[in-house]
């Protein structure tokens, strides 16, 4: 139990146990009582057996892990983008022993504002794996409950309508008049193979095996490689004529192939595509080809197989129409 005092208007919690001794001051007995518990469960359960620092505030925290951290990550622009935004946020310069997880939800109530539940997820996601980090690898003195325990919205999955031949050709036609030359073999190698475009721009040239009609991701976002078959279509449209003395296939950015594919939803005509809806389409397209989920999976790069299913859609006019001929050998 811990012990708690009032001093000079204040509350000072002690904390002995396990032959370790820890000490803060709060301005309510509430705050003092409860950072003591949660002190005395950490401790037992080896959460603060080695921790000898305690951060001024989160912001201490996340300048840390954008600079450790983040650049190690697939796509650091991004999450470095989230986290500066928070330390904007008043919570973020708090003392660390103030932060509840009333700021956190109120948080999540105004990004949700503007912001999908999916996005938000991923971005509380961030904050939690750095608090996490600073407490287990940097041995700092980092309370976690503020993040974990808010809840977070449910994800509603969305009906994705696939992508028909229609569709593939008026993205390919409006490629070919942006001006952007290589964007149209950018389209194919993510329809063909499922490949993000993160992994498209850093692909090079010596990734591709011609030979074994195989392209080598040694970079991917789960960080682990992976081999991604090449099909007859991909290598007559991307790879026939390929320059083996150029570094990169493309020679494109992450953020040239976005603004490259935005100028060609500006020319086609019709509904609205993502780039990521072209990595949705590949996968649905290895599932109808007859390859088992192990086999998608190999080539998608997916570790979760339940996440994994929620990309296969099978074509509904297909099943249709596989049901109406095995009607029709009955009658």
């Amino acid at each position: 139990m811990p012990t708690i005092r009032k001093r000079n208007g204040k509350f000072q919690v002690q904390v002995r146990i396990a032959g370790q001794f820890m000490s803060r001051t709060f301005d309510t007995r509430t705050q003092a009582f409860a950072w003591g518990q949660e002190t005395e469960k950490d401790i037992l359960s080896g959460g603060y057996g080695a921790q000898s620092y305690t951060p001024a505030n989160l912001a201490e925290v996340l300048r840390r892990y954008i600079r450790d951290c983040t650049p190690r990550k697939a796509d650091p622009k991004a999450e470095r983008y989230v986290l500066e935004a928070m330390l904007k946020e008043p919570w973020s310069q708090m003392p660390l022993c103030k932060v509840r997880t009333a700021h956190i939800a109120h948080y999540r109530d105004e990004r949700l504002k503007t912001v999908k539940p999916s996005t938000l997820k991923r971005q509380i996601g961030i904050l939690r794996t750095a608090c996490l980090t600073a407490q287990r690898e940097w041995a700092w003195q980092v309370p976690t409950k503020f993040v974990t325990s808010v809840k977070l919205p449910a994800v509603q999955e969305t009906v994705i309508r696939r992508i028909t031949a229609q569709d593939e050709h008026d993205l390919l036609s409006a490629a070919s008049v942006t001006g952007h030359h290589y964007i149209a073999e950018v389209i194919t190698l993510a329809i063909e193979t499922g490949m993000r475009r993160s992994e498209i721009a850093r692909m090079s040239v010596e990734d591709v095996d011609l030979e074994r009609k195989i392209i080598v991701l040694p970079s991917t976002k789960n960080g682990r490689w992976r081999k991604v078959p090449i099909s007859r279509r991909l290598e007559a449209k991307c790879f026939s004529g390929q320059d083996i003395n150029q570094a990169s296939v493309f020679e494109a950015s992450i953020d040239g192939i976005k603004s490259a594919f935005r100028k060609v939803l500006e020319v086609k005509a019709g509904r609205r595509i993502r780039f990521h809806d072209l990595r949705h389409e590949a996968i649905s397209r290895f599932f109808e080809r007859g390859l088992s989920v192990p086999e998608v999976a190999a080539i998608s790069g997916h570790r979760d197989l339940a996440v994994l299913a929620r990309y296969s859609h099978a074509d509904i006019d297909r099943i249709i129409s596989i049901i109406h001929d095995h009607e029709s050998d009955k009658l």
